[in-house]
């Protein structure tokens, strides 16, 4: 571990990405409870310092995404999604609101390399997607549940090539689904026995699906054929697993994922025959975490990947 981040008094920490800007310049942003989002700019000596406080919103920050080719990011609260720009200092100015009419959102994530916007809902099937350049509902869809496994829906997970939604049915896994069509296409299976929502993470290529559970395992899984690869013990106790990642870069590839109970704790894995446990360090508040999927990022960045995982 090269840094700690002290935990804030308003709140866990809802969710976080890497972001990586002009000129090389690299930022871990967070979003907490209390609707603040914090902008920690990377800076010599592979240390992290607050550049930028943002009142983003005035209830817990559900979902955050930033736009790589247009230098955006894309916050929800609530019903209320967000549209800032940000400057090379990472400063951020409002571009647009949308409100959804009392319906929760609960997650966001940019597609056509920065040009559309997707948002999916707590509890329901629904998915939106706006135009940016102009700013435009294109589509509004809702789902059919899988006829096998009606469920309800917990969260959610749109592929990097925005071809694909994954939503996870509370029940025994995620149900994957084409983006455009609407389409069942299969099931990611993960056993759940407390009906409790975990997250769900697929690498750049879409060769891997990954989900948490109730107790310690993280489900890796084959995206194109939806058979089981490798189960990774998150711990030594039966505690549950919520939130996971994917971090892929040419050949290497990372699982990391956190712990949602008293004590959480975050586990880095490497895959080299197989996936090789890396690191484990303590958190008083891993709720979510998602390392950045980018085809090209700064070499500062992967330093400090590699420095996490001692690798």
């Amino acid at each position: 571990m090269i840094q700690r981040i002290s935990s804030y008094v308003c709140g866990p920490v809802t969710n976080l990405v890497w972001a990586a800007g002009q000129e090389r310049s690299m930022a871990l942003i967070f979003s907490l409870a209390d609707g603040t989002i914090h902008f920690y700019q990377a800076l010599k000596g592979n240390r992290f310092e607050v550049t930028i406080i943002l009142c983003g919103h005035p209830w817990a920050v559900e979902s955050i995404d930033y736009d790589r080719y247009h230098h955006r990011l894309a916050t929800t609260s609530g019903s209320e999604v967000k549209l800032w720009d940000l400057t090379a200092n990472w400063d951020a100015t409002l571009r647009k609101t949308a409100n959804k009419d009392g319906q929760t959102c609960r997650a966001i994530r940019f597609i056509d390399n920065g040009a559309s916007l997707v948002v999916t809902f707590m509890e329901t099937l629904k998915v939106i997607i706006w135009t940016i350049e102009p700013w435009k509902r294109i589509s509004k869809r809702i789902f059919s549940l899988n006829p096998n496994n009606p469920c309800r829906a917990g969260y959610s997970h749109i592929t990097s090539d925005g071809n694909y939604i994954l939503i996870d049915n509370l029940r025994n896994g995620a149900d994957a689904y084409s983006l455009s069509s609407g389409r069942h296409l299969t099931t990611f299976h993960a056993p759940l026995t407390n009906h409790k929502p975990r997250h769900i993470a697929t690498d750049v290529s879409n060769s891997i699906a990954i989900q948490g559970s109730d107790k310690r395992i993280v489900y890796v899984t084959n995206f194109g054929t939806a058979a089981p690869i490798e189960t990774l013990a998150h711990g030594k106790t039966n505690k549950p697993v919520q939130a996971v990642a994917l971090f892929s870069q040419g050949s290497h590839r990372w699982i990391a994922s956190g712990g949602a109970h008293n004590q959480p704790s975050m586990v880095i894995w490497k895959e080299d025959y197989g996936w090789d446990y890396m690191h484990i360090c303590s958190s008083r508040s891993v709720l979510v975490l998602e390392l950045c999927t980018l085809d090209v990022f700064s070499d500062e960045l992967f330093c400090y990947l590699s420095m996490l995982c001692d690798i």
